[in-house]
Protein backbone atom coordinates (compact mmCIF):
# COMPACT_ATOMS: atom_id res chain seq x y z
CA UNK A 1 0.00 0.00 0.00
CA UNK A 2 1.28 3.59 -0.67
CA UNK A 3 2.04 5.81 1.95
CA UNK A 4 0.04 8.59 2.05
CA UNK A 5 2.07 12.21 2.43
CA UNK A 6 0.69 15.22 4.21
CA UNK A 7 2.60 17.67 3.25
CA UNK A 8 5.44 18.33 0.49
CA UNK A 9 8.20 18.80 3.06
CA UNK A 10 7.34 14.74 4.05
CA UNK A 11 7.42 13.90 0.69
CA UNK A 12 11.08 15.48 -0.33
CA UNK A 13 12.10 14.12 3.13
CA UNK A 14 11.15 10.53 2.09
CA UNK A 15 12.71 10.28 -1.92
CA UNK A 16 15.75 8.55 -1.92
CA UNK A 17 16.81 8.65 -5.49
CA UNK A 18 16.23 10.82 -8.49
CA UNK A 19 15.62 9.64 -12.04
CA UNK A 20 19.07 11.43 -14.45
CA UNK A 21 18.35 13.48 -16.78
CA UNK A 22 17.86 11.27 -20.71
CA UNK A 23 21.35 11.56 -22.20
CA UNK A 24 19.74 13.86 -25.18
CA UNK A 25 18.67 16.52 -22.87
CA UNK A 26 22.09 16.03 -21.07
CA UNK A 27 23.85 16.73 -24.46
CA UNK A 28 21.52 19.49 -25.28
CA UNK A 29 22.20 21.47 -21.94
CA UNK A 30 25.88 20.84 -22.27
CA UNK A 31 25.76 22.48 -25.63
CA UNK A 32 23.77 25.23 -24.28
CA UNK A 33 26.26 25.88 -21.88
CA UNK A 34 28.87 26.33 -24.59
CA UNK A 35 29.08 29.65 -26.19
CA UNK A 36 30.35 28.80 -29.41
CA UNK A 37 27.47 26.19 -30.01
CA UNK A 38 25.73 26.96 -32.74
CA UNK A 39 21.79 26.22 -33.78
CA UNK A 40 23.18 22.92 -36.04
CA UNK A 41 25.25 21.55 -32.86
CA UNK A 42 21.80 21.21 -31.15
CA UNK A 43 19.54 21.02 -33.96
CA UNK A 44 21.86 17.27 -34.51
CA UNK A 45 21.13 15.72 -31.24
CA UNK A 46 17.29 16.97 -31.31
CA UNK A 47 17.09 15.45 -34.65
CA UNK A 48 18.37 12.24 -33.39
CA UNK A 49 15.59 11.70 -31.36
CA UNK A 50 11.89 11.32 -32.91
CA UNK A 51 9.79 12.54 -29.77
CA UNK A 52 11.76 15.43 -29.13
CA UNK A 53 11.69 16.46 -32.51
CA UNK A 54 8.55 15.91 -33.09
CA UNK A 55 7.69 18.25 -29.69
CA UNK A 56 10.29 21.23 -31.67
CA UNK A 57 8.39 21.57 -34.71
CA UNK A 58 5.05 21.20 -32.57
CA UNK A 59 5.91 23.99 -30.50
CA UNK A 60 7.70 25.84 -33.25
CA UNK A 61 4.42 25.62 -35.23
CA UNK A 62 2.00 26.59 -32.46
CA UNK A 63 -0.11 30.09 -32.22
CA UNK A 64 2.47 31.28 -29.67
CA UNK A 65 5.01 31.89 -32.28
CA UNK A 66 2.50 33.51 -34.76
CA UNK A 67 4.38 32.20 -37.92
CA UNK A 68 2.50 32.73 -41.51
CA UNK A 69 4.33 29.42 -42.70
CA UNK A 70 5.45 26.06 -41.10
CA UNK A 71 8.23 25.11 -39.87
CA UNK A 72 9.85 21.83 -41.34
CA UNK A 73 13.45 22.14 -40.40
CA UNK A 74 14.61 21.15 -36.62
CA UNK A 75 17.14 24.25 -37.18
CA UNK A 76 14.48 26.89 -37.87
CA UNK A 77 12.89 25.30 -34.72
CA UNK A 78 15.97 26.21 -33.00
CA UNK A 79 16.48 29.27 -33.86
CA UNK A 80 12.37 30.16 -33.60
CA UNK A 81 12.21 28.99 -30.35
CA UNK A 82 15.87 30.10 -28.96
CA UNK A 83 18.34 28.94 -26.57
CA UNK A 84 16.72 30.18 -23.04
CA UNK A 85 13.18 28.58 -24.30
CA UNK A 86 14.85 26.01 -25.33
CA UNK A 87 16.46 24.79 -22.40
CA UNK A 88 12.94 25.64 -20.30
CA UNK A 89 11.42 23.34 -22.78
CA UNK A 90 13.43 20.36 -22.30
CA UNK A 91 13.16 20.43 -18.51
CA UNK A 92 9.53 20.82 -18.78
CA UNK A 93 9.52 17.80 -20.81
CA UNK A 94 11.64 15.88 -18.78
CA UNK A 95 9.40 16.82 -15.37
CA UNK A 96 6.54 16.21 -17.33
CA UNK A 97 7.85 12.16 -18.08
CA UNK A 98 7.87 12.02 -13.99
CA UNK A 99 5.06 13.04 -12.89
CA UNK A 100 3.37 10.45 -15.35
CA UNK A 101 1.32 7.92 -13.97
CA UNK A 102 -1.11 9.63 -11.86
CA UNK A 103 -1.94 8.53 -8.40
CA UNK A 104 1.14 9.09 -6.28
CA UNK A 105 0.30 11.44 -3.85
CA UNK A 106 -1.58 13.25 -6.31
CA UNK A 107 -2.34 16.62 -3.87
CA UNK A 108 0.74 16.53 -2.78
CA UNK A 109 2.85 16.37 -6.02
CA UNK A 110 0.13 19.42 -7.48
CA UNK A 111 1.32 21.66 -4.74
CA UNK A 112 4.67 20.59 -5.49
CA UNK A 113 4.32 21.13 -8.67
CA UNK A 114 2.36 24.77 -7.93
CA UNK A 115 5.35 26.22 -5.41
CA UNK A 116 7.69 24.77 -7.97
CA UNK A 117 6.39 26.69 -10.76
CA UNK A 118 5.41 29.62 -8.65
CA UNK A 119 8.92 29.79 -7.53
CA UNK A 120 10.76 29.43 -11.31
CA UNK A 121 8.16 32.58 -12.66
CA UNK A 122 8.97 34.55 -9.34
CA UNK A 123 13.10 33.91 -10.40
CA UNK A 124 12.47 34.49 -13.66
CA UNK A 125 10.25 38.12 -13.21
CA UNK A 126 12.70 39.72 -10.38
CA UNK A 127 16.28 38.14 -12.93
Amino acid sequence: MEKKFTDVEEFINSITDLPALPSNIQKINELLMDENTCADDISRVISSDQSLTTKMLKTANSAYYGRLSRVVRINDAVVLIGMTNLKSMLYSMFVNQLYKGGGKNDQVMIDLWRHSVSSALTAKKNY
